[in-house]
């Protein structure tokens, strides 16, 4: 699977500085899913119908968009919506807003900031109880 590339001074954290995604945002329009690990992301992360996944120590400071396009079909033809797992240690300072649905899951050693259009799916581990395909 491809990875969006990510910004930063390219030595991926060696310096004792995570590197940085930058811009107004970090665009994932139904071409890759977004995993990051011990990662500040400076901006806002978007999708339409792809994966968002975020553990360890990252810090997503412009919070997280599910926007409204269609959603992508899958191999079997079903609607694929957004999925988001924010994992333990994880903080999201800007908001996680969803325009058409999705689902949510978010670690209790997690911290975000507000939620709007989706509901909350609480871990109590760091993953999902089930494979997150969908909600």
């Amino acid at each position: 699977m491809q990875r969006p590339t990510w910004g930063g001074d390219g030595d991926d954290g060696a310096n004792g500085k995570p590197d940085v995604a930058g811009g107004g945002g970090l665009p994932c329009h139904g071409l890759h899913d977004i995993e990051a690990r011990g990662a500040l992301v400076a901006g806002r992360l978007e999708t339409v119908s792809d994966r968002i996944q975020l553990d360890g120590a990252v810090h997503a400071d412009g919070g997280i968009a599910l926007l409204l396009p269609s959603p992508k079909v899958d191999d079997a033809g079903q609607k694929r919506l957004p999925v988001v797992v924010i994992g333990p240690g994880v903080a999201v300072d800007g908001p996680v807003t969803a325009r058409r649905g999705g689902t949510l899951w978010v670690s209790r050693q997690a911290r975000i900031g507000a939620v709007e259009s989706i509901a909350v799916r609480w871990l109590d581990g760091s993953a999902p109880p089930i494979p997150p395909s969908g909600s």
